[in-house]
């Protein structure tokens, strides 16, 4: 990312306020999952970790960044697809499927565990109670994980810790 979007990016996340409140994992009902694509657009292990979920009663919804100039996959109702199409100059998320899901998303949690700094952005325009993810120094996440990991181990602590957080 060049350095005036990195310089965006960091503003936005500078004026973000966080609204959150700690939510333990038996009362999730609605995640937003945002994960970056296999180039194949088949992402088999975030399948299975999104089954797994879905099976405990949960439903999810779908945000993921395809690295690519178009997308064979299309946005659905439970999956949005983000390509370089729909990045804007600055960096921004931009689209219908997309934007829909910003102003009009509401989750009780969502998971971020993609690298792609433009879904930062979904991250801080989607209204969710609590919003999880990786360490780093922007601080829009509520919770955040340590460590180098991949996506579906990232998923999978977050809902360990969200587990044993007690009311």
């Amino acid at each position: 990312m060049d350095y005036f979007r990195q310089k965006k990016l960091k503003k936005a996340c500078a004026s973000y306020r966080s609204t959150s409140e700690f939510v333990r994992w038996e009362d999730v009902r609605s995640i937003l999952l945002i994960y970056d694509s296999d180039f194949a657009e088949q992402n088999q292990n975030m399948r299975i970790t999104i089954d797994r979920i879905e099976h405990e009663g949960k439903k999810v919804t779908e945000c993921m960044f395809v690295d690519k100039k178009r997308a064979i996959t299309s946005s659905i109702e439970e999956r949005v697809i983000v390509d370089r199409k729909e990045i804007d100059f600055l960096g921004r998320p931009q689209g219908i499927a997309v934007r829909q899901l910003m102003e009009n998303g509401q989750f009780d949690i969502v998971i971020d565990t993609s690298q792609c700094f433009t879904m930062k952005y979904i991250v801080m325009a989607v209204k969710a109670k609590m919003k999880c993810g990786r360490q780093n120094d922007d601080k829009i996440c509520d919770l955040q994980i340590e460590g180098d990991m991949e996506q579906e181990q990232l998923v999978a602590e977050v809902v360990r810790y969200l587990t044993m957080i007690n009311k």
